[in-house]
């Protein structure tokens, strides 16, 4: 793929898939057998089961984060390869099993790493940095 393409393809997951939470979407632009490791789950899950996995974690943060919304901030293209560093804002008004909603607004930001083939995803590294407010990263994905 071209790098032109690769950064419309960035922009379909973060801005067609991630904010509109059209998950289904990840089964176009994604291969089957994508590979996703976050810090969130054991890396053998998305290794193994990349396109559950991926489903999983999405569907988790939107629970825990109703109004999520990411923002690219920068993209770094070849092409087989993009670098991108995001951040998402929301608030946690969603509970999880041991951690009740507090209603804290969150910025976090991160980078992920996205290898190309065929014109799809084959795999993604999520790596998140600086303060990690979510609720999230004290909830390990299961």
């Amino acid at each position: 793929m071209s790098v032109a393409e690769n950064k419309v393809l960035m922009n379909r997951l973060f801005y067609d898939t991630f904010n509109a939470n059209n998950l289904a979407q990840l089964r176009e632009i994604c291969t089957p057998d994508v590979e996703v490791e976050s810090p969130l789950f054991p890396t053998e899950e998305g290794r193994k089961d990349g396109m559950n996995a991926f489903i999983k974690l999405m569907t988790t943060y939107r629970h825990v984060h109703p109004d999520m919304v990411y923002v690219i901030e920068d993209v770094v293209a070849e092409p087989d390869k993009v670098a991108v560093g995001f951040s998402y804002t929301g608030t946690h008004s969603g509970s999880l099993p041991d951690i009740p909603a507090s209603g804290q607004k969150v910025r976090v930001t991160g980078l992920c790493f996205v290898h190309v083939r065929d014109g799809k995803i084959a795999r993604i590294r999520f790596c998140p940095y600086g303060p990690m407010p979510s609720v999230l990263s004290k909830h390990p994905h299961k």
